[in-house]
């Protein structure tokens, strides 16, 4: 049963997060843009949007007693960081980022704030902390 909710957590963050930064992309070509959303998305709190981190509070619990859960904790980090990773490049080829960047460090470091940001949400209502955190942590990307 852990397992089952624990897919349905990583499948709503999909759906609240994954596809509408695919959609932004889309429609904008900005890879900053599409960033700034993740970011963004990961402290908005609405109905379809997964509370607090689900998977955090799995890999923290189980990390060495279920390899399974830990499997799709994994996963959904994984597809985070590919995407991360992938628009990094997208913009690095647009010329919107400079090619200096490092994709491969960048999109790690990018799911940690988002992880945070998530873990946050938890005890913070402060809007402009996580505004002020958004930001910071764009400045990386210039």
């Amino acid at each position: 049963m852990y397992v089952k909710a624990l897919k349905r957590y990583i499948e709503m963050f999909d759906q609240a997060i994954i596809r509408p930064v695919k959609r932004r992309m889309a429609d904008t070509r900005s890879a900053k843009e599409a960033i700034r959303l993740m970011l963004e998305l990961a402290v908005l709190q609405k109905d379809e949007t997964p509370d607090g981190c689900f998977a955090v509070n799995t890999a923290i619990e189980l990390a060495k007693h279920d390899s399974e859960s830990i499997d799709y904790v994994l996963m959904g980090w994984s597809k985070a960081e590919r995407l991360i990773h992938d628009l990094i490049v997208e913009g690095q080829q647009s010329g919107e980022l400079s090619k200096t960047l490092n994709a491969e460090w960048l999109s790690p470091y990018f799911n940690n704030a988002i992880i945070g940001l998530r873990v946050m949400t938890k005890t913070i209502t402060d809007r402009e902390k996580f505004h002020q955190i958004i930001e910071i942590n764009m400045s990386v990307l210039e």
